[in-house]
């Protein structure tokens, strides 16, 4: 008899393992970001995103960021950032970087998922990621450029849209960058 109760404590212990069955993440309330596939629209205004003003004396507008969101159906909705140069300071300033992410007060981290890339890229997108880790479900797009001689004194960032509501929680802010 007990034999066969180690044996069939093994035998379970093998079959979970097998199907992959295993201790939850440390952060298992984060859901899984991925594009389904689904049509990107864009949500609320963009905000507007100027580059190295205290070395030329003016600002230069480097281009805008604005929110996009994704119906997957079944409850589940990404949002993702896209971020978009100014041709003319793509010309001029070949070379910059500027990372775009997802925000949102209600996130642990604050920030979600980011990506950089350079001027030699017009269009830059965050990764996609659930609007439903944040509680309440609000998000805003965020800009800045990376690596200026004075950093950025503010953050280019789009409307916050709560999507709970569907409603814009805080108007775009225009970021500067030097």
């Amino acid at each position: 008899m007990r034999i066969r109760r180690n044996l069939a404590i093994v035998a379970t212990t093998i079959a979970l393992c097998g199907i992959g069955i295993s201790a939850p993440a440390a952060d298992a309330a984060v859901r899984p970001m991925a594009d389904c596939g689904a049509p990107w629209n864009n949500v609320g205004a963009p905000g507007n995103l100027y580059g190295y003003g205290f070395y030329y004396g003016r600002w230069t507008y480097a281009g805008q960021v604005e929110q996009q969101y994704q119906n997957c159906g079944g409850g589940v909705v990404n949002a993702r950032a896209h971020f978009q140069w100014s041709s003319g300071f793509q010309s001029k300033f070949s070379g910059t970087m500027v990372q775009v992410d997802i925000y949102s007060g209600n996130y642990g981290p604050t920030t979600g998922p980011s990506t950089m890339d350079s001027t030699a890229t017009k269009d830059i997108y965050s990764p996609a990621f659930e609007i439903h880790n944040a509680n309440p479900d609000h998000w805003a797009a965020e800009a800045q450029l990376v690596g200026t001689y004075y950093g950025c004194s503010s953050v280019a960032r789009g409307t916050d849209w709560y999507y709970g509501t569907g409603t814009p929680q805080r108007d775009p802010v225009s970021g500067y960058c030097g």
